[in-house]
């Protein structure tokens, strides 16, 4: 049985407890730790999924219509064989293994499909503009060219000159982070993505076959503290040796799409206050298209800069590189990439 004063002691206690609870509370309305940031990062890529979703769309339609063109005149192609042959070319997991068999698919049924193809009145070298057209893609992003038995696009990634950014206002010097970073994450299987903090290395792969789209991110998070009494900041991130794959085949029937991209974030709690995108590729095909590139990057220098909304206060942001990827393929196609690089620095940079 509790006495009086023992009584007093634990409501003492208890009173001191919560009023200290609560003051932390006041004190720290969004901790670090409560952010998701793999649900902070999805609502950053709304947009793009909602656009690669209508894009998709807009693929499937235009490649049922060239199918349907191709299915209205005879043909010396055995499609039965030909479309068991590529299903199993298209899971072959090893891509340089892939692109000699995809060769050898092309070399056996080339004539017999462009004989089909003119036949139905179509012109595969024209497609390819048909495509960009229809995604919106600018005559200076895609890379020209016009194969008879290939209706695939490639897009170009921006100039070195657009992916720096330049500032008007006085530099203090910058503050400089490297590995180990604050936090790191993937969006996607454990087997299709790594991200680690401690080195500053990000990897994702993804595949899509016969049906359906996904996206994979891996991310690397930087906490950064600013004082008060700085107008403006620009946050600049430094990657090397990037490695990068993208696939996009499809025969006889479907289509397919993949790219591989890197983002810069900078958030003040939950809320975007800068960012900067980059393409490396953009691989798409439909009908009879085989398409892709593998290539390196052995430096890029990302950057973004934003004005702080309340100057007069500290406030610690958060910076984010993200390696992201889109695949999509429907009907006898496929679509992979593959993506791995380094962050090497994050530099941010007070400024008046």
């Amino acid at each position: 049985m509790l006495t009086g004063h023992r009584l007093f002691l634990l409501v003492t206690f208890a009173a001191v407890l919560i009023g200290s609870t609560m003051v932390q509370a006041q004190k720290r309305p969004i901790e670090k730790s409560q952010i998701d940031y793999n649900k902070l990062l999805q609502e950053q890529s709304a947009a793009r999924r909602k656009q690669f979703e209508s894009e998709m769309s807009k693929l499937q339609a235009a490649a049922a219509d060239l199918e349907a063109k191709l299915n209205r005149v005879p043909t010396k192609l055995d499609r039965k064989q030909a479309e068991a042959e590529f299903r199993k070319i298209l899971l072959e997991p090893d891509f340089a293994k892939q692109d000699q068999q995809v060769e050898g698919f092309r070399a056996r049924y080339a004539d017999q499909f462009a004989e089909q193809a003119g036949t139905a009145g179509i012109d595969p070298g024209g497609e390819g503009g048909r495509m960009a057209s229809i995604l919106g893609l600018p005559a200076d992003r895609v890379v020209p060219e016009a194969v008879r038995d290939n209706i695939r696009i490639r897009s170009v990634p921006p100039p070195e000159s657009e992916i720096g950014s330049t500032s008007s206002t006085a530099p203090l010097g910058p503050i400089e982070y490297r590995p180990a970073f604050t936090r790191q994450g993937i969006d996607g299987a454990p087997d299709n993505a790594t991200a680690d903090a401690s080195t500053g290395f990000m990897w994702i792969h993804n595949m899509a076959l016969f049906a359906g789209s996904s996206r994979t991110t891996a991310f690397l998070v930087q906490d950064a503290p600013i004082n008060s009494g700085i107008t403006h900041v620009r946050v600049d991130a430094l990657l090397t040796n990037i490695d990068f794959i993208t696939r996009a085949n499809a025969a006889l029937a479907g289509y397919a799409s993949s790219e591989v991209l890197v983002n810069l974030y900078v958030f003040d709690g939950p809320t975007r206050v800068a960012s900067r995108t980059v393409s490396f590729d953009r691989a798409v095909a439909w009908t009879w298209g085989f398409s892709g590139r593998t290539d390196t990057v052995r430096r890029l220098n990302l950057s973004c800069e934003f004005d702080r909304a309340r100057p007069d206060e500290a406030r610690t942001y958060t910076v984010m590189v993200e390696f992201e990827g889109w695949v999509a393929g429907a009907g006898i196609a496929g679509a992979a990439i593959d993506l791995r690089g380094h962050v090497r620095q994050i530099n941010v940079t007070p400024r008046f």
